[in-house]
């Protein structure tokens, strides 16, 4: 994690968007531990079958359930939050953060990712980041993303992987 770098209290927040079994959230949270950073994980997910839901999406998600990305995360129990539901409407029902370090958006689906973006931007600490996964891989999200930061300060790199990272300035 770069942006654990500019942290200066030694507290971080981290939001992960689409979370699946918990990969990704969990090498964010090792390298929290190895470098002995305090942080809370906020995680949404509707760990559900998503037929009919979104027509974009890839697939469908019926293997996905909360309690299998709880026992693979188990041993960061007492820094996560978990939150089920779907994007928009998990964001009133559920405990956010007032202040994010790093974001990864992971959603498969140009609504949810909007969604996404426009609720927890403005949460985001200067010298924070926010990690697409689709942003190569679907054009209706990447020119989302893309018009959301046209008039955004920071820096953005995509990456042939299909991924990007937003950096936050000003």
């Amino acid at each position: 994690l770069n942006t654990l770098k500019f942290i200066e209290n030694n507290e971080v927040n981290l939001v992960e968007c689409g979370v699946c079994d918990g990969l990704t959230i969990n090498f964010a949270m090792e390298a929290c531990n190895y470098k002995k950073i305090n942080y809370k994980s906020y995680l949404y997910d509707a760990w559900e079958n998503l037929d009919n839901l979104d027509k974009d999406l890839r697939f469908n998600y019926d293997y996905l359930n909360i309690e299998t990305t709880k026992f693979n995360l188990k041993k960061f129990s007492n820094n996560t939050v978990y939150n089920k539901g779907f994007i928009p409407e998990v964001f009133k029902e559920s405990a956010n953060p007032k202040k994010i370090h790093w974001l990864h958006i992971d959603l498969n689906s140009n609504e949810a990712t909007n969604d996404s973006l426009i609720f927890f931007y403005d949460k985001i600490e200067i010298n924070g980041l926010i990690l697409f996964d689709d942003y190569g891989g679907f054009e209706d999200t990447r020119k989302i993303v893309d018009n959301f930061f046209s008039d955004k300060d920071g820096h953005f790199i995509n990456f042939p992987t299909g991924q990007a990272i937003f950096y936050k300035k000003n």
